[in-house]
């Protein structure tokens, strides 16, 4: 797992994931990706087919919405600062608050 960068989380919910891994894992714009959640991560992959877990659709911009359902549920507050990890091996982005 490798670290890519760490930004202040935006009011809209929206993370932005890097184009040269959304390439590599298929996430073109338009393609559905799967939210799966702990109390710390939140991991974005793509979604298999004819899966409705906590899909989100990939914007024009690269981006995901994360549903507020979510980050009501792990705590998260517009302006915390996080970080997002790629997981090369697994093929998915890890989206985690920093303490």
């Amino acid at each position: 797992m490798q670290k890519y960068k760490c930004h202040d989380f935006a009011k809209n919910g929206r993370v932005g994931l890097p184009k040269k891994w959304r390439d590599e894992f298929g996430l073109l714009p338009g393609s559905y990706v799967s939210l799966h959640f702990n109390k710390e991560r939140i991991f974005i992959r793509k979604a298999k087919l004819n899966s409705t877990d906590n899909c989100r659709l990939v914007t024009e911009e690269g981006a995901v919405n994360i549903p507020k359902e979510i980050l009501k549920l792990m705590e998260i507050e517009p302006e915390d600062a996080y970080c997002l990890y790629v997981d090369s091996e697994n093929k998915c982005f890890i989206f985690k608050i920093e303490e």
